[in-house]
């Protein structure tokens, strides 16, 4: 009758430890519960390269400046993610805002993830002064597609916090007319830092 009851106590410790073990790994995977959606916020410089279509006027818009970037992803697998993208880039003379969407290849590392993507959106010029000073006789505004490429670096310090550094080349075919002649936008180059959170 002893040994029966020391059989019965072995047997409900083990279910007991069976059952509290159980319980940590639910609980461990509901802590490490891969988190699809994140947020980010960069900051960086801006460059412009233009042309105009004339050699009689001595105007350019090869200017730098800064940007501001903000957005939402969503993270398909471990390595393809997209993001929905609204950026501001500031210059002397000129404004611009990019509305994009990217989707990109992140290669498989432990924390420090190098990724790669493509970018496609619309993208808004706004004079901030006029082109020739004291002229009326100028557009203020051009709304064009854009297209483009970019290079990062990710860097996890935690589950939910990441912090990223990117290279973004962007093609947008702005023209404005200045006095009769086009002025062209070619290119716009983003050197950016950011943080992302997951959740």
């Amino acid at each position: 009758k002893e040994k029966q009851e020391v059989v019965m106590e072995e047997i409900v410790m083990e279910e007991f430890l069976m059952e509290e073990f159980l319980m940590q790994e639910v609980v461990k995977q509901q802590e490490t519960k891969k988190k699809d959606l994140f947020v980010y916020l960069s900051l960086g410089l801006s460059t412009i390269t233009s042309d105009i279509d004339s050699s009689s006027r001595n105007i350019s818009l090869d200017e730098d400046g800064i940007n501001i970037d903000l957005g939402v992803g969503y993270r398909f697998r471990d390595i393809v993610f997209s993001t929905l993208s609204y950026q501001r880039a500031i210059f002397n003379e000129v404004n611009i805002d990019n509305l994009y969407v990217s989707l990109n290849y992140q290669f498989r590392e432990i924390h420090l993830k190098p990724y790669d993507g493509v970018l496609i959106g619309l993208s808004r010029l706004v004079w901030s002064k006029y082109p020739v000073s004291g002229t009326l006789d100028n557009d203020n505004e051009s709304i064009t597609l854009l297209g483009g490429l970019q290079l990062g670096v990710e860097y996890s310090f935690s589950d939910d916090w990441s912090i990223f550094g990117e290279y973004q080349i962007l093609k947008n075919e702005h023209k404005t007319n200045i006095l009769g002649d086009n002025l062209k936008i070619a290119f716009q180059n983003n050197l950016n830092v950011g943080v992302s959170y997951k959740f």
